[in-house]
């Protein structure tokens, strides 16, 4: 199948009415998708596979989801399935991987099938992903997403913001953000990026605590901020900082992603995390399957790339543009 994509262009989303797709193909029938999932665990991943069952049901879509675990071996496994004749998917999402990497376990038989494929944070930038058959990559600008990471921490320091980055240089689109923020606080006269950490996030739980312990005595107070790729690596943080005896108000937590419930309460409760750039996962859900279906029906993917929603305690449910409805009318549903 050939895979068309018009021009990306950001627009904004948040709190600023319907700015996708004006249109598009009518909903297909009866249709089967195979959802694999990095890890439903994570937070972000979990809240896209949630996204994608909600859109599924208006348009009477069959959901295969199979789940990696956080396994190599599992994950795998699990695209394998997807991919094979005798799941018989109309068209497969893959969620939170690296679709350049994982691509000798899916690349050839769904090129072989012409299978639709669509993704979500599965490399560096909106688009098509490179080198692989993934026609779009849905997610945010992982640049404005780092920018305005990086803008919070130097807003609420007044400029002296002493920073830590935590990334993951596993994930290509970890990468860009850490790049990112790490460009910005570099441009702040008076900041000092003091470390960026390369810290994987399967392996958070085990290693966070004792990371958090290393950076408070390293740097002490000249450790203002500590910005990570994932809000992930901050549920695993705070209770660390609260066995050190920091002040919710000494340190603060910022994270360039996701957007999940955990820090979202923290926000709300002022327990050290001030803010996160937060994906519209469920926005970004149906965006998948509206792509997907322009897809199946030939036609080029939309181009749209929904702004990141920005979570403060002055702010903490940004309000979202009516997606649903707008879906819905393009679907004909």
């Amino acid at each position: 199948m050939a895979c068309m994509v018009t021009g990306i262009v950001a627009r904004p989303a948040a709190g600023a009415g319907w700015h996708g797709p004006p249109a598009g193909p009518a909903g297909a029938e009866d249709k089967r998708i195979a959802v694999v999932a990095l890890d439903m665990r994570n937070d972000g991943v979990s809240g896209v596979v949630d996204g994608l069952t909600e859109a599924a049901g208006v348009l009477g879509w069959h959901l295969v989801v199979l789940d990696g675990a956080g396994d190599p071996t599992d994950l795998a496994a699990a695209l394998r399935t997807a991919v094979a004749e005798d799941t018989a998917a109309d068209g497969v999402v893959l969620v939170g991987l690296d679709a350049v990497r994982e691509r000798p376990y899916y690349g050839a038989a769904a090129e072989a099938r012409l299978l639709p494929l669509v993704g979500w944070h599965v490399g560096p930038q909106p688009g098509p992903v490179p080198s692989t058959p993934v026609a779009v990559n849905v997610t945010t600008d992982p640049r404005t997403v780092a920018r305005l990471a990086a803008e919070a921490a130097i807003s609420r320091s007044g400029g002296h913001a002493g920073v830590v980055i935590l990334t993951d240089y596993q994930y290509a689109i970890a990468v860009a953000k850490a790049r990112g923020i790490a460009n910005r606080i570099r441009a702040c006269a008076q900041c000092n990026l003091l470390e960026l950490v390369n810290l994987p996030l399967t392996e958070t739980g085990r290693r966070m605590p004792a990371e958090m312990a290393r950076l408070l005595k390293q740097y002490g107070d000249a450790l203002t901020d500590v910005l990570a790729i994932n809000d992930l690596y901050f549920d695993d943080a705070v209770g660390e900082l609260q066995q050190e005896g920091v002040p919710t108000d000494r340190l603060s937590l910022i994270s360039a992603g996701d957007g999940s419930p955990s820090a979202r309460d923290r926000i709300r409760r002022g327990f050290y995390q001030t803010a996160t750039i937060a994906e519209p996962l469920e926005l970004q859900a149906w965006q998948l399957l509206d792509e997907l279906n322009r897809l199946m029906a030939h036609q080029p993917t939309s181009g749209f790339v929904a702004e990141p929603e920005v979570v403060t305690r002055a702010d903490p449910e940004p309000e979202d543009p009516d997606f649903r409805a707008s879906y819905r009318r393009i679907w004909q549903r």
